[in-house]
């Protein structure tokens, strides 16, 4: 604990000391389909609480659930006590007066004080409310904080709050004519008013995002309404890479709606993704779950049009806000991933071992002994995958293979884009399917390269690459490596070969562990390199 802590520490001093900068060291990601989709049933929450609009927007405050029902003309914040699934009290009276609060968004909680705050656009202020008496006492009148300093380009969206001086958020930007608005990372001045932008992006780039902080991970990540893309900062701003979904295009037609309601987690993210006509599908009914770089895990369906969503810890429950019965339900994440759910843990015990899919220790043990000896060695055995690479099993390999190419491997579990010799990469449920490890690659040198084939020792996995197979210098994507059990390999190596004849083949060693969340909590406390 005290490690997380100096990161959070260390993170905080340099956000508060640094602003823009380069964003030579970004690199680009282009991701493959999204086609691993699950339908999930909402836990209804209904009962427990009052009649509420539709189109109602979370804010997590601890274990409260505040619902902003920003349509109502009574009191518009309902407050849900997520630990004991009960109504605690309604507040925040609609109006123009005293006290009152109208067209009261972008609330963020200042978990020290217990006070929540939000952007009261009718008075272009701040207004916040003591949480423990505000919920005891609905008729508790909301207190200005700060008047805002500059109404230019509209206001704020998703904060983040650090301190009263650093509230992390999307601010929107003018174009020169002042028609068109971009958003860039920025933060707010609680005492002062004051919006600050600190991103590395140009000045006007259409980009219409919101975001998400993990103080822990240096991460900030935004995900754009007009664009299937998602940017990755630092706490400083600087621009580390971005991803392309598969549903990218440099045009945007005024009709598509993309991501909203970027979220952390644990060690995931998790965003409501339409890519379609948002007067036809409003924000979507889908939830793309990622990991924390970015690499798309699974599609999580619930059926209707989402409003809002959150993550509880305590409880690893996704709550969702929705345009249909249940109105305002969750689901278990770890369950609808095909995930232990003895897996989740507390930040506080994040090294504690976890077995694999729940199993004892003993148990998992045998699992990889099983799997190591069920490797079958081929002599040339072949297959071609859909995006036309050749995937051959070949044993022995060809031994005149160098390390040297146009293609250097990544670490996956760290937070930078430094080749390695050899990279030491978990196992992840595939669902049904059984577990994958996905293997990242960044292009090197100073030209495009395409993948022709694949070569594996044995018949330990099946390949799935739905990534980019022509690589640009600093352009990153992964591919899969399928097995139907967890496997602990070191120096299991394959060679890939690429089109032309500039480039030979080339050998790339990994080492692959059981378990991902095992590796991440050794990882963390400095028992792995």
């Amino acid at each position: 604990m005290m490690q997380i802590n100096k990161t959070i520490i260390f993170a905080m001093v340099s956000l508060l000391c640094s602003c823009g900068q380069s964003k030579d060291s970004a690199v680009e990601i282009h991701s493959g389909s999204r086609e691993n989709v699950t339908t999930v049933t909402l836990t209804s929450i209904d009962d427990a609480l009052p009649m509420i609009h539709s189109d109602a927007r979370f804010t997590l405050c601890g274990d409260t659930l505040i619902i902003n029902d920003y349509k109502s003309t009574d009191n518009q914040l309902i407050a849900y006590d997520l630990n004991n699934g009960k109504h605690l009290g309604s507040f925040g009276m609609y109006g123009q007066g005293p006290g009152e609060i109208s067209n009261f968004g972008g609330l963020f909680y200042d978990s020290k004080r217990g006070i929540i705050y939000g952007l009261d656009l009718s008075r272009w202020q701040i207004s916040g409310f003591n949480l423990r008496e505000a919920i005891a006492d609905s008729t508790y009148k909301a207190f200005t904080k700060v008047k805002m300093t500059d109404r230019r380009g509209g206001p704020f969206t998703t904060p983040f709050y650090i301190n009263d001086t650093t509230i992390l958020c999307s601010v929107f930007v003018p174009d020169e004519r002042g028609m068109k608005l971009t958003s860039h990372v920025g933060k707010f001045n609680l005492l002062t008013g004051e919006r600050v932008l600190f991103d590395s992006i140009d000045a006007f780039t259409g980009n219409s995002g919101l975001i998400t902080v993990s103080l822990s991970h240096d991460l900030i990540i935004e995900t754009d309404t007009n664009h299937d893309r998602m940017r990755f900062f630092d706490l400083n701003g600087k621009l580390k890479k971005t991803i392309y979904g598969p549903d990218y295009s440099e045009r945007y037609d005024g009709r598509a709606y993309y991501f909203s309601e970027p979220v952390i987690a644990g060690d995931k993210i998790i965003v409501v993704y339409s890519g379609q006509d948002f007067r036809k599908n409003g924000t979507g009914h889908e939830i793309l779950v990622m990991d924390l770089d970015g690499n798309y895990i699974k599609t999580l369906d619930v059926g209707a049009r989402i409003s809002s969503i959150i993550y509880h810890d305590k409880t690893d429950r996704v709550y969702v806000s929705e345009d249909d019965e249940p109105q305002f339900g969750y689901f278990n994440l770890s369950e609808a991933l095909g995930e232990p759910t003895s897996a989740k843990k507390e930040s506080k015990s994040v090294a504690e071992d976890v077995p694999v899919d729940g199993e004892t220790e003993e148990t998992a043990n045998e699992a990889v002994q099983e799997s190591e000896t069920s490797c079958v060695s081929s002599q040339g055995k072949e297959t071609i995958l859909d995006n036309g690479v050749k995937v051959v099993y070949s044993s022995p390999m060809d031994a005149d293979t160098s390390g040297e190419g146009p293609l250097a491997l990544l670490d996956p579990l760290a937070h930078d884009f430094n080749p390695v010799d050899i990279a030491t990469i978990g196992a992840q449920s595939d669902g049904e399917n059984g577990k994958k490890y996905q293997v990242s690659l960044i292009g090197q040198g100073s030209e495009e390269v395409t993948i022709e084939s694949i070569i594996l020792p044995d018949e330990c996995f099946e390949v799935d690459w739905s990534g980019i197979t022509k690589y640009k210098p600093g352009v990153l994507s992964t591919f899969t490596l399928k097995s139907k059990k967890a496997v602990k390999l070191d120096d299991y190596r394959f060679i890939l070969t690429y089109k032309g004849d500039k480039y030979p083949p080339q050998t790339f060693h990994i080492n692959l562990h059981p378990d991902i969340n095992k590796l991440r909590a050794d990882r963390i406390n400095g028992a792995s390199q």
